[in-house]
């Protein structure tokens, strides 16, 4: 005995897994976390036929799915789906803190926030960055600034459906 644990499938169709199965509840939920025959990962809400959680072999993040065939080439590393007609898909970010940040990175091998959307929970705004810098944000009153340092224009509405443009 090595110390590990292995499941194998029964056959070739069948995939190995662990299975939870709660019979006692009156709802009776049952889940399978699995390994598929394509190399994938699961977690398969076996009483709803759903899948919560699954790991494409290619490292492909779905959850609420298990196809990225509707979303974008270049944008199906994580897809969130929601099956329920009438209905959207989600994605929350919570800080724990009223005086922090939440922040979405865009980046690359040499800089990995390059690009950057980011709310301040402090004040009630949210920061546009682009190439490492602020570029644009919105106050909490919902004046837009533009150039993050101050120094650029805003744009505010004028009360009666216009805008009002001024320089920094």
């Amino acid at each position: 005995s090595n110390g590990k644990l292995t499941l194998e499938g029964v056959d070739g169709t069948d995939s190995a897994g662990i299975y939870f199965n709660n019979t006692t509840a009156t709802n009776g939920k049952s889940y399978s976390l699995s390994s598929g025959n394509s190399g994938e990962f699961m977690l398969y809400d076996r009483t709803s036929d759903a899948y919560r959680l699954f790991v494409s072999s290619a490292g492909n993040v779905g959850i609420g799915t298990s196809t990225f065939t509707g979303a974008n080439a270049f944008m199906d590393d994580l897809v969130v789906y929601n099956a329920t007609a009438g209905t959207g898909a989600g994605l929350s970010i919570i800080g724990n803190a009223t005086n922090g940040y939440s922040s979405i990175a865009f980046g690359d091998t040499a800089d990995w926030d390059t690009g950057r959307l980011q709310y301040n929970h402090a004040d009630n705004s949210m920061a546009f960055h682009a190439n490492s810098a602020e570029r644009m944000s919105i106050g909490s009153t919902g004046i837009i600034y533009v150039n993050g340092d101050g120094t650029g224009g805003r744009i505010s509405g004028d009360g009666s459906g216009g805008l009002v443009l001024q320089d920094g």
